[in-house]
């Protein structure tokens, strides 16, 4: 009887691999996606940035630091990680320098950013095609958390990007990664 269910749970949940940078999506169980590819455009920019038509918005495919490989398989080059203030001032290095054509990047607030967290998927938590070779980078958000669950003002929501899930750091202490998000309006 054991080696009946045993069978039966090799067969319904399939040996995955937890390597670094690998995404782990349902465990072999068919699941809806919740950021389907086809609600995605990124034929713009080379490739480096994709827009959202579900919410209007445009994303940089990569986090700063990084930009996309021509062969749009992974982000190359090394990710910044900075505490939220210094943070700040990288959105103002991106939008000085017109960073993919654009100057009025931001960083997204905690929906938008929970909107591209793909939970079918873990380590990372992204759809690998519209965020290709991501790991699971926390990424800050511009929501202060004292809307949520802190009272302290020093506190700012982020996304671990490896489980999907949502939590609060401190803006001068924490250095984790910064992911830059613009408006978008149809032409």
């Amino acid at each position: 009887m054991r080696i009946i269910l045993l069978l039966i749970i090799l067969t319904v949940f399939p040996a995955v691999s937890f390597a670094a940078y690998d995404s782990v999506c349902s465990g072999g169980i068919p699941m809806k996606p919740s950021t389907p590819t086809a609600k995605f455009d990124y034929s713009t920019s080379n490739g480096n940035v994709l827009i959202d038509n579900r919410y209007g918005l445009m994303w940089m495919r990569c986090v700063v630091g990084q930009e996309l490989h021509p062969t749009f398989k992974s982000c190359d080059g090394t990710a910044l990680s900075a505490n939220w203030t210094d943070a700040l001032t990288e959105v103002g290095v991106a939008n000085a320098s017109s960073a993919f054509g654009f100057n009025d990047w931001r960083m997204p607030n905690i929906k938008e950013l929970m909107s591209i967290v793909e939970h079918t998927c873990s380590y990372p938590a992204l759809n690998d095609t519209l965020f290709p070779g991501a790991s699971g980078y926390s990424v800050w958000s511009n929501t202060p958390a004292t809307d949520f669950i802190s009272s302290n003002p020093k506190e700012v929501r982020y996304v671990d990007f490896a489980t999907g899930s949502a939590g609060t750091e401190n803006i001068t202490e924490n250095a984790i990664y910064i992911r830059l998000v613009r408006d978008y309006i149809a032409p």
